[in-house]
């Protein structure tokens, strides 16, 4: 498999939706778990991560429609997107990530990357960016 392998729709939909291999793994794994509603400890356990680490990829999830609390305990979390768009993309990426990693990890690298350099830019602009003095200056 070549990074061309990982089709457009997929590559768009990790740009906008997961940002770390972290947020990646949690993502495989409340997949592969659907009906299941999980702790953050537990997850953290499950995929030995740190629990904050672990809370951040949960948040992000959440935040991205891909997770939702439990009606029961709003400790409780589980797989639920928004959209069946949604879940066949993330079925796709858990299928690429069990068949061949690398071409999946080398896209989000690059995208990862991509977004530290718009940062950069970003940041650099501002430092050169004309502004009328104010009173105090």
């Amino acid at each position: 498999m070549t990074d061309s392998a990982i089709p457009p729709r997929l590559r768009q939909f990790i740009l906008e939706r997961v940002s770390s291999y972290e947020q990646l793994n949690v993502l495989r794994w409340v997949f592969l778990r659907r009906d299941e509603c999980f702790s953050v400890p537990l997850l953290a356990q499950e995929l030995a991560l740190e629990q904050q680490v672990a809370e951040e990829a949960v948040q992000h999830l959440l935040d991205g429609k891909l997770l939702v609390r439990s009606p029961d305990s709003t400790d409780l979390v589980r797989y639920q997107p928004n959209d069946h768009e949604l879940d066949r993309d993330v079925g796709a990426l858990t299928e690429l990530l069990s068949q061949d990693p690398l071409p999946l990890i080398r896209t989000m690298t690059e995208l990862s990357l991509e977004r530290l350099r718009g940062s950069t830019l970003r940041i650099f602009a501002d430092c050169f960016s004309v502004r009328k003095p104010t009173k105090q200056e």
